[in-house]
């Protein structure tokens, strides 16, 4: 895999925002259950991943291991910013 990306436009970086937000109030806009969210966004990841298949060649072991690397580090981090934001969902 190259890694002799771009980075995004500016109008590209506010797409790739609204497009999280719209997820963020879609997920917690929704009284379903946790699996229903999971094969949502699992099945997006997956769809993804053969999408990137078709430029990069990666390896579906080399594909589930970035999410799952990439998941944690920002699961942590939105971990630490809301400890340290003192705030809770309630």
């Amino acid at each position: 895999m190259e890694d002799k990306r771009e980075i995004l436009d500016p109008a590209d970086q506010e797409a790739m925002h609204d497009m999280f937000e719209a997820l963020v109030d879609f997920i917690g806009g929704r009284d379903v259950h946790m699996n229903v969210i999971m094969h949502a966004l699992c099945r997006t990841l997956a769809y993804g991943g053969m999408q990137l298949n078709r430029y990069d060649k990666v390896t579906k072991r080399q594909f589930v291991s970035m999410v799952v690397e990439s998941t944690s580090a920002h699961y942590d981090s939105l971990a630490r910013a809301l400890e340290q934001s003192g705030e809770r969902d309630d």
